[in-house]
């Protein structure tokens, strides 16, 4: 749901300006891959120096190469491979070459476009986890699998119950490589249906050993942490805000955010709530309405990095959105784009933000979904 969310294109690229500090922003180095006509597509952030990964749709074909992720190191990139007989979890090297099928999902002729919903490599990239949906008769069912990142194995760890109203959310895995985290919420993702609670779960990455973590309402989001402890997004659905809580290693829960909407905002909007960790430091960058905000797990302490101006007369509530597109290596540097949805026409503009002042520098980005960006 939330890489559903993420803005996918910014309009243009214009001069800098200045942050609170009046600091110069780090520079920041990486690519950027896409789906484009079908097939992909690596590229400068801004997008340029662009050279294809799959090879391109011949005239008359019928193919879909889409969700690319890449590795943790940036090696290699996993996707779906829809054609009119097979969906498949493919993964191909940055260069284009070694392209491989790791797993079938099905041979049936009335397959789903889109129905491979997620993917998440380990972080030894030995493995990826990924949520699809499969044909069955008239019906779907959805599951979550892992296989092996050569293509030896496929195994199944999670599926969804029978005529259960519910869908599932892949977050991720446990920093040693060893459990899968995601959650199986009772509605419809999205619309008037959601019914839930959300349970949230994790399963080995065998499918022998289960275990709920908790139960909250809408789980939008989870990341582990090194020390075992968990952060996750709560009750995202109108007429609360998102909560940001994090869960100690003992199992106890306590919300570090409080936000609010007015009473008078309608049913039923996405509040939305992004999150990275900056490498190296280990705190947490996320957002919430115009604001970027830095979270330190050691020092328990929460600080306002950054303020995007209202860009019209007036602002209102849920009008605005920032959306987190990854940070530098180093920790430093963040890439956002902001975008408000208020007024006459669409505002949406790219930053790069230092993290350390709140300086930022306007650029370009041709996407800001972090699983399509690797910085280098």
């Amino acid at each position: 749901m939330r890489q559903g969310m993420l803005g996918l294109f910014a309009l243009v690229a214009l001069a800098s300006v200045s942050g609170a500090s009046g600091a110069s922003v780090p520079p920041v180095s990486g690519l950027a891959v896409r789906s484009i006509q079908g097939s992909l597509v690596i590229s400068s952030l801004s997008g340029d120096d662009k050279r294809a990964l799959t090879k391109p749709r011949g005239t008359g074909e019928r193919r879909k190469d889409y969700l690319p992720t890449w590795s943790p190191d940036g090696s290699q990139v996993a996707f779906a491979r829809w054609t009119p007989n097979q969906l498949s979890l493919m993964v191909v090297k940055s260069d284009g070459s070694g392209l491989r099928r790791v797993a079938t999902l099905s041979r049936r002729q009335r397959l789903y476009e889109d129905s491979l919903a997620a993917i998440s490599w380990s972080p030894d990239a030995s493995q990826l986890a990924y949520d699809a949906y499969t044909p069955v008769g008239k019906s779907s069912t959805e599951a979550i699998y892992v296989a092996a990142a050569d293509g030896s194995s496929v195994r199944q760890i999670a599926l969804r119950p029978k005529n259960a109203y519910a869908f599932f959310s892949l977050f991720g895995w446990t920093p040693d490589g060893r459990r899968v985290t995601y959650a199986l919420s009772g509605g419809e993702p999205l619309s008037l249906d959601y019914e839930g609670p959300s349970d949230l779960m994790t399963t080995s990455a065998d499918g022998t050993d289960t275990t709920k973590l908790l139960r909250a309402g809408d789980i939008d989001w989870a990341f582990w942490l090194a020390d075992g402890s968990l952060l996750y997004v709560r009750n995202c659905l109108l007429p609360s805000a998102c909560q940001l809580v994090l869960r100690t290693p003992s199992g106890s829960s306590r919300p570090l955010t409080h936000f609010r909407i007015p009473d008078w905002v309608g049913c039923c909007q996405w509040d939305g709530l992004d999150l990275v960790q900056r490498p190296t430091k280990g705190e947490i960058v996320y957002e919430h309405s115009r604001k970027v905000y830095d979270f330190s797990p050691t020092t328990n302490m929460t600080r306002t990095v950054h303020v995007f101006r209202c860009p019209r007369k007036r602002c209102q509530p849920l009008d605005d959105d920032v959306s987190l597109a990854g940070v530098s290596r180093d920790g430093r540097v963040a890439l956002v784009e902001y975008s408000n949805y208020g007024g006459n026409g669409d505002y949406m503009r790219d930053y790069r933000l230092d993290l350390e002042t709140g300086a930022v520098t306007r650029i370009h980005l041709v996407t800001t979904d972090p699983d399509q960006i690797y910085l280098s």
